[in-house]
């Protein structure tokens, strides 16, 4: 049922990302080609129409985020979905799945847009680098450790942006509380603030007993000690944290959700 779910959510946030995701290109295009003209306007209007499409898919993404969630399962539709045979916990699994998708899609996107970019700044002459380019990375990832690290980075990444997601979930949920009927969306925007805080001065006083959450000069030190980022203890800290967080929203939504759900 997962998988049917999983499907259905990427299936409704395509029909959001994917235009923006081609416009993006067709216009990183039409910046490149701009930056060859003598017209100052054009450059600008390019890469102001650039900017604005690089924001737009930031807040989007954000917004889908919300929309998916708070629609789907907060709203009318949810009378629908929880008829399912499912639990509250496949439901919210399905959405931060999808979420972390086309997050990763977003980001890569971005990548390419970048790489065009950079090619119409650097002309044709960018092509003759690639080979050698492209052979210092694998290179770099047939050393074994080397792609730990990348694992390493790339996990830590997508644990990030999940605990973001579940992080909105929850407050979104806790909003729909009902001695919140009447500010739900204000109680949820503070709710989210005030765990954020509270979140960094959790990190700062565990800090003091692992320096890689406080971001201090030891983390540095450390890094440099163990060489790699796979078997830094710090790293491992960091890692540990943000699965922390990710399972006490995750599992905090689905409380909600299963014994305090208020539909809207």
């Amino acid at each position: 049922m997962l998988g049917k779910l999983l499907k259905y959510e990427l299936k409704a946030s395509a029909r959001t990302f994917f235009p923006l995701y081609l416009a993006l290109i067709v216009v990183s295009i039409i910046a490149g080609l701009s930056g060859k003209t003598t017209s100052i306007l054009a450059q600008g209007i390019s890469g102001f129409v650039m900017g604005g499409l690089f924001v737009s898919l930031v807040v989007l993404t954000i917004m889908v985020i919300i929309q998916r969630f708070s629609k789907n399962l907060l709203e009318d539709e949810g009378y629908l979905m929880f008829t399912l045979p499912v639990s509250s916990k496949t439901l919210i699994l399905s959405k931060c799945l999808s979420s972390c998708i086309f997050g990763v899609l977003s980001f890569t996107v971005a990548m390419f847009v970048m790489f065009i970019l950079m090619i119409s700044v650097g002309g044709i002459e960018v092509f003759k680098y690639m080979p050698e380019v492209f052979s210092e990375i694998f290179k770099w990832l047939f050393n074994f450790q080397n792609a730990l690290d990348l694992l390493t980075i790339i996990i830590t990444g997508i644990l990030g942006f999940a605990s973001f997601i579940v992080l909105v979930y929850f407050v979104l949920s806790l909003g729909q509380l009902p001695r919140f009927n009447r500010h739900r969306k204000l109680v949820a925007f503070v709710a989210f603030i005030v765990i954020l805080v509270l979140l960094s001065i959790l990190q700062s006083f565990l800090g003091q007993f692992i320096p890689a959450l406080s971001g201090s000069m030891d983390t540095y030190y450390t890094s440099v000690y163990y060489g790699h980022l796979y078997n830094n203890p710090g790293m491992l800290a960091v890692l540990i944290w943000t699965l922390a967080q990710v399972l006490a929203f995750f599992f905090g939504t689905s409380y909600i959700l299963d014994n305090k759900l208020n539909l809207e």
